[in-house]
């Protein structure tokens, strides 16, 4: 007995359409017809572009996206959390989310100064929004580029050390205890 099953459509919150700057990869109809076809209604496209998602102009970019073609799925920007996805100072957050972006991310870099992230999580606090971090501090990576299994083990891959997400992980856990 075959069962099927219909659901109202998927939210998929992490997508990389590289559009701008990379669309030789992917670009934002690429993504949007794919996801339609994949059942998902909406998606939430990460600030790791070029130029990097830090700017009012970039989530106005993406909203326009979101008219482009036939497609029904819907485009929700997440934002960078550090101007140019650089770790070094806090982007325009109040005025970013007032554009539209969903959460804030430097997805694909840690934000790995203490009192940028402090910063950040207390003003995206103030905003009840949501703070997305690439939990991997680059001082334990130490060129690994695989957690360890049985598959890295046999192809003789560096191997990324558990250390490298629970510092990190561990140092934002008391960074949100401290901010709310």
């Amino acid at each position: 007995m075959t069962r099927r099953f219909t659901f109202p459509g998927f939210v998929d919150v992490h997508v990389h359409f590289r559009d701008p700057g990379m669309t030789d990869a992917e670009t934002a109809a690429s993504g949007l017809a794919a996801a339609a076809h994949g059942g998902f209604a909406a998606v939430v496209t990460m600030p790791n572009t070029t130029p990097a998602g830090d700017s009012i102009e970039w989530i106005e970019r993406q909203m326009v996206a979101k008219g482009r073609g036939e497609q029904k799925t819907i485009i929700i920007p997440s934002a960078c959390i550090t101007k140019g996805r650089a770790g070094a100072e806090v982007a325009d957050l109040e005025a970013l989310a007032e554009a539209g972006a969903a959460f804030f991310t430097d997805d694909g870099s840690y934000v790995a100064d203490d009192r940028v992230m402090e910063e950040a999580m207390n003003r995206v606090a103030a905003l009840n929004g949501v703070v997305c971090q690439h939990a991997m501090d680059p001082v334990e990576l130490k060129g690994g580029v695989i957690r360890d299994c049985a598959l890295a083990r046999k192809l003789g891959l560096p191997i990324v050390s558990v250390e490298t997400e629970t510092k990190a992980i561990s140092r934002d856990l008391s960074l949100c205890r401290e901010t709310g």
